[in-house]
């Protein structure tokens, strides 16, 4: 795919990152060292996962959006388009994140059951 200025888009994965098989990873993503991509999860175009993130199985993180370092988000989870988990968020399973939401340093958000 060629955006703006007609470059092509191209996703990078640190080699000390692991990434299931089964996910999905846009087009401009990046995933940094130490990261983890769990079973069925699915990036967005131009998503950062950063160093030592979680990504557990079936997540689901909306185009542009990026996690800081050390994130961790259980399964289930739903991240919106450009939405911003800031460094240490920790989120547990089926929580979501509506698009565009900045998500201060070390917040624990839970599911509303």
């Amino acid at each position: 795919m060629k955006r703006g200025a007609g470059i092509e888009l191209v996703s990078i994965v640190h080699p000390r990152a692991w990434v299931s098989p089964s996910a999905h990873i846009g087009q401009g993503s990046a995933v940094l060292a130490m990261a983890v991509i769990g079973t069925k999860a699915r990036l967005g175009q131009g998503a950062i996962v950063n160093a030592g993130a979680v990504v557990d199985h079936d997540v689901c993180i909306g185009d542009f959006g990026p996690l800081g370092v050390g994130v961790n988000l259980a399964g289930g989870v739903q991240v919106g388009a450009s939405a911003w988990l800031q460094a240490g968020c920790n989120a547990g399973y089926g929580v979501s994140v509506s698009s565009g939401d900045v998500v201060a340093p070390g917040t624990v958000l839970q599911a509303n059951y």
